[in-house]
């Protein structure tokens, strides 16, 4: 298995990359997830892309962030589905793109260009997120995944805690401040 940039950059590469998903591929690398596998589904199937586990705070926050902008209604155009998969060696995740009103007689041309848009349409959540919360600069706090408690690390982080209060009422407009 090739790293990413030889995958995503390099010509020669002899499994190359589906020109379709390279934009949600480039948004979980770009936001610090190792991607190890993709398909865009070439109409006919469901566009995924396998990622390597990573802190499960974090997956968990990104994945709570792109289904909150995804909405949860009675109707979705799409659902993005996370899938967390034990191995031996550890665990990877996967993230699917299940595209809704797409039929047996539905012609692949089409259905891939619904891909696209939702492809493109969860890249861009997974890039606000990782630019909301920007990690560059508070991944010293421990955003909890089981309680959504944001949680200082060092005394030195205080002054973070205001503005991540208001991330986490962005995120989650239903929960109580603490």
């Amino acid at each position: 298995m090739a790293d990413w940039q030889t995958v995503r950059y390099d010509p020669t590469y002899s499994e190359p990359l589906d020109q379709e998903i390279i934009p949600l591929c480039d948004a979980l690398n770009n936001a610090g997830f190792t991607t190890i596998s993709s398909c865009c589904g070439h109409g006919y199937q469901w566009p995924m892309v396998e990622f390597e586990h990573s802190i499960d705070n974090r997956i968990n926050n990104m994945i709570r962030y792109v289904l909150s902008r995804i909405g949860n209604y009675d109707y979705q155009p799409y659902q993005a589905l996370f899938e967390r998969m034990t191995r031996i060696d550890g665990y990877t995740w996967t993230l699917h793109i299940h595209i809704n009103d797409v039929y047996s007689d539905t012609p692949d041309d089409q259905t891939l260009a619904l891909a696209v848009v939702y492809m493109n349409e969860v890249a861009q959540f997974i890039t606000d997120w990782y630019n909301t919360l920007d990690f560059n600069k508070t991944h010293t706090l421990n955003l909890r995944a089981d309680t959504d408690d944001i949680v200082p690390c060092p005394q030195s982080n205080q002054d973070l805690l205001p503005k991540a209060r208001r991330m986490r009422e962005q995120l989650s407009p239903n929960i109580s401040a603490a």
